[in-house]
């Protein structure tokens, strides 16, 4: 377990907060999301990636504009290629995951940018251990992309050994929406994500890794009756460390001669006593349609919004239970304020 070598690791930051269509809400919190995330990566006593190497794409317009840091940051990595992504989650009639843009509408399919497109680049870079985090409804589906057996592109994927290395953690399971504190500084996932890489882990070791982080938020969200993260690991990949532990303190055998002045505490605002979800609220499921329709709340959706129990990720392909999105009122879903999907 060591830091990646920085000179050698790249990381692309994506956070789409605006948005044109009246159908997708603005999410002010996503864009303190990547903000905040930048501080503390580029933080030398943290964490170590350079101001260079970590890249901000805020309110991205057309999927160009976010495969090309992507592009550009996956041939440059060999050691560690983070991607971090918050914003609507958009699916399709088929289910298949879709990211928000600015400029998406969702009655235009070419508007949005499939994960699909986004994780071809992710896997077909040298970096040895490559890291995604998704913050928007269902994301979990996202790793229908990555590791599912029986999948096209993952059996491409294995066969070619790129996804040896591959750390995915996602904000909800395929079948469950993200949250937003309603007038909160941050997502609710990647809130807890900041606190515990912000002010450590007590009892951890002196580096943090994915895996540790996982628990420590998975925790936190659980604690808080909230959805549920999910991780998803290739090989050894959870033992990816990309900062130090700020809470770590060596064994009682250890003595310090020179005592040391408290650290300020990250802190996050008060939780405001109401979380936008689902319906009216959720990071963004919008099904992509050919006309546009509307439709009051579905309580069969607030029911499949609630936190998943499991440990493990929901299959991304058909639930049984699940309605196809035809079937379905074709009201926005959304995630944050009024949506973040």
């Amino acid at each position: 377990m060591r830091l990646p070598d920085f000179d050698r690791s790249r990381a692309v930051l994506i956070g789409a907060a605006e948005y044109t269509s009246p159908s997708l809400g603005d999410m002010p919190a996503v864009a303190n999301n990547v903000a905040a995330l930048q501080r503390l990566l580029t933080d030398s006593a943290l964490s170590g990636f350079a101001s260079g190497h970590c890249s901000l794409t805020l309110n991205p317009t057309e999927p160009g504009d976010v495969l090309r840091p992507v592009q550009t940051a996956a041939d440059e990595a060999t050691d560690v290629l983070l991607v971090y992504y918050a914003g609507h989650g958009i699916l399709d009639h088929d289910g298949h995951l879709h990211l928000g843009l600015r400029q998406t509408d969702t009655t235009e399919d070419w508007t949005v940018l499939k994960f699909e497109d986004l994780a071809k680049h992710i896997r077909r870079s040298a970096a040895r251990s490559k890291v995604i985090i998704l913050d928007c409804c269902y994301s979990g589906r996202a790793i229908r992309y990555m590791f599912m057996s029986g999948d096209r592109l993952a059996t491409r994927a294995i066969a070619k050994r790129d996804i040896s290395g591959l750390y995915v953690l996602t904000s909800s399971a395929a079948g469950k929406p993200s949250l937003a504190p309603e007038g909160g500084e941050f997502t609710a996932f990647t809130g807890q994500l900041l606190e515990h890489i912000g002010n450590g882990i007590p009892g951890g070791r002196r580096l943090l890794t994915m895996r540790a982080l996982f628990d420590a938020v998975r925790g936190s969200m659980k604690q808080r009756g909230l959805p549920l993260p999910q991780q998803h690991i290739g090989n050894n990949a959870g033992d990816v460390a990309l900062v130090r532990n700020r809470a770590y303190t060596p064994g009682a055998h250890a003595v310090s001669l020179v005592p040391k002045a408290p650290r300020p505490p990250f802190t996050l605002p008060a939780v405001p006593p109401r979380w936008r979800r689902a319906v009216g609220g959720g990071l963004g499921l919008v099904v992509l349609t050919g006309t546009v329709r509307s439709a009051g709340p579905d309580p069969r959706r607030h029911l499949r919004g609630g936190a998943d129990r499991t440990g493990t990720a929901e299959r991304a392909g058909p639930d049984p239970g699940h309605r196809p999105p035809d079937a379905l009122p074709a009201g926005p879903h959304r995630y944050g304020s009024p949506g973040t999907g």
